[in-house]
């Protein structure tokens, strides 16, 4: 059955930004980490990569500047939610907008996310590369992203 997702409509790409965006990509599957990282850089793009929650907020705080992290949940020896909590205890860098980019989209999940300061919630499943890129355009330029709807 397929999932519901937040509506957006979709017509036209979002306008060229005007600067490079560095993004942090917070995710432990090294083949997922090159395939967006690949896709982003291509998009001139700059990134980043931690292969795990720990690696990310060592990164975050001693790093960058970043516009945005793109952040796994499920890593090894530090998860998504604890990334984020220690992101919160930084005012150096808790304004930096989180997308959440996961396999796991159950309602509580999506709710402990949001309640951290994540700014969107998609499901790993749902989306190409090119809409990953898309939705961190908006997400820099708009302050919001989307987010899928439980599964």
């Amino acid at each position: 059955m397929p999932t519901k997702q937040a509506v957006r409509p979709r017509a036209t790409p979002i306008a060229p930004l005007q600067f490079r965006i560095n993004v942090l990509v917070v995710e432990d599957d090294e083949m997922t980490a090159r395939a967006i990282m690949a896709k982003l850089k291509h998009e001139r793009f700059n990134c980043e990569w931690a292969n795990d929650g720990q690696q990310g907020i060592e990164k975050l705080i001693h790093g960058g500047p970043y516009h945005v992290v793109l952040l796994d949940l499920r890593m090894p020896r530090r998860d998504g939610f604890a990334f984020m909590s220690e992101k919160r205890e930084h005012p150096a860098v808790s304004d930096i907008p989180v997308v959440v980019f996961t396999n796991f989209g159950q309602r509580e999940e999506i709710k402990r996310a949001l309640e951290l300061g994540a700014i969107g919630y998609l499901l790993k499943a749902n989306h190409s590369l090119n809409e990953i890129v898309e939705e961190i355009k908006i997400c820099v330029q708009k302050g919001k992203c989307r987010i899928d709807q439980p599964t």
